[in-house]
């Protein structure tokens, strides 16, 4: 792209520039630039990319657009913008423009990096797939992601995230889908928006950006399974419900993984998946419904799923020396996904330990919701509870057999301490708290 075209796009000023530049992608980082990278410099409360301009062209960038006055300096190539943020966001939703291939879109409360890697399972052995990398699903995520686009992709999965109103929409007017899916309405971010009923509002703003399209929900949801066609977007419902479109039913979970019925224009299919979990089947439902609007058939979709190798710390069991049975859902954290976790330690008879730690972005339902959590933990027999997190530090007095830890470093160097044998661990916990690192501990100590 040359630069006059980087300067129109984000509405910029060419403050300093050589005529010819070769761009070979983009960054907001200088730890990982390359050399003719664009980069980008954001600001945000506790960094100034605008710092880094100089160390970027030393790396090799061929261009850095920034916001704010940089001093000019010889064969530097700047492009000035009234927000740098807004820029990055131009020069995503440019790139989608120019490559006209179909883009999946996820949000929901729980799932949707799941469903995500579910989907590209499903796509991938006949179409080349774009998606976001890990959890790179908001205002910066999603630009940077579509920035990857070339001739190579046929179609593009990705998640969209939130905090708050509105920032679905913004993103969705970025990523244009012509296919949007929503796992569920649940509680993740209630301390923002502040009722069920916001974050329905909120989730649906992934419309926002789609023309003609097909929105795919969990059918079973209290809101979603009212949702109705409109006159550009056809609705599409999985779930148990006899309703939906697609019907799940004689679900089956034990920690070998998950199995259940699936029901579809009159025939039954039986669909395999090598990891448990309550919440399993909707997702899965959904990524099927994906790939049969992307003309690959069900048996071989389901063949698919059952195959998938790898959904790192979301209700991954490892069987470890010892007799140790580690349940890693240390990914993310929220009422509804503890409880599915949860389910799992119910039927087996081993000495437990559940690893727990707060659910963030409660607002003032987080107290609450984590007297739920609690309560629900406390019916876990033969149990003792490792807790950490504000919340848990103030209700530690009504966790039975439960020991707080300030930090997981008091945790990981307690592992160390202790012997285990013949029990079931599990971890989880919001992902800011990095309870991954106690799993990856446990794993390391007991491995086979």
């Amino acid at each position: 792209m040359k630069i006059e075209d980087l300067a129109r796009i984000t509405n910029g000023t060419l403050v300093a520039f050589k005529k010819k530049v070769k761009v070979t992608g983009y960054s907001t980082d200088t730890r990982t630039i390359q050399k003719g990278n664009v980069f980008i410099a954001l600001k945000g409360l506790s960094f100034n990319g605008h710092d880094y301009v100089e160390e970027a062209f030393q790396k090799g960038c061929s261009v850095a657009i920034v916001s704010e006055k940089i001093p000019k300096k010889k064969d530097w190539n700047l492009i000035q913008v009234e927000n740098t943020y807004d820029a990055l966001a131009s020069l995503g939703a440019a790139y989608r423009d120019r490559y006209k291939i179909p883009l999946i879109a996820v949000t929901g409360s729980v799932g949707k990096t799941t469903l995500k890697e579910l989907i590209a399972c499903v796509l991938e052995p006949d179409y080349r797939i774009l998606k976001n990398e890990g959890n790179q699903n908001n205002h910066i995520g999603l630009p940077m992601t579509l920035l990857k686009l070339n001739g190579e992709y046929d179609v593009i999965v990705t998640e969209l995230g939130m905090n708050h109103v509105g920032e679905i929409c913004k993103l969705s007017h970025i990523a244009k889908p012509d296919v949007a899916l929503i796992t569920n309405i649940g509680t993740s971010h209630i301390g923002n928006l502040g009722s069920k009923r916001n974050i329905f509002k909120a989730k649906m703003e992934i419309t926002g950006g789609m023309d003609n399209g097909l929105l795919i929900v969990n059918g079973d949801d209290h809101f979603l399974k009212k949702l109705r066609n409109t006159d550009h977007i056809s609705c599409v419902k999985c779930g148990r419900r006899h309703k939906n479109e697609m019907r799940i039913g004689d679900i089956e979970i034990d920690r070998k993984g998950t199995s259940f019925l699936l029901h579809y224009y009159k025939k039954k299919y039986l669909v395999k998946f090598p990891y448990p979990g309550e919440h399993y089947p909707h997702l899965i439902s959904m990524a099927i419904m994906v790939g049969l609007n992307f003309d690959i058939p069900i048996e071989e979709c389901i063949h698919r799923i059952a195959t998938i190798t790898s959904i790192d710390h979301r209700l991954q069991v490892k069987e470890l020396n010892h007799r140790i049975t580690l349940i890693d859902d240390s990914y993310n954290a929220s009422i509804e996904s503890y409880r599915s976790a949860l389910h799992l330690l119910k039927e087996d008879k081993r000495p437990k330990l559940i690893i727990a730690g707060d659910i963030l972005e409660l607002g003032r339902h987080s107290k609450r919701i984590h007297t739920e959590l609690i309560k629900q933990i406390n019916h876990i027999k033969n149990s003792e509870v490792w807790m950490t997190g504000h919340e848990f530090e103030h209700l530690k007095h009504k966790v039975l057999m439960g020991t707080y830890f300030q930090t997981k470093e008091e945790m990981i160097q307690k592992i160390w301490e202790n012997e285990w044998h013949d029990c079931i661990i599990l971890v989880k916990g919001s992902h800011a708290l990095g309870l991954s690192e106690v799993a990856r501990t446990i794993e390391e100590k007991y491995h086979r």
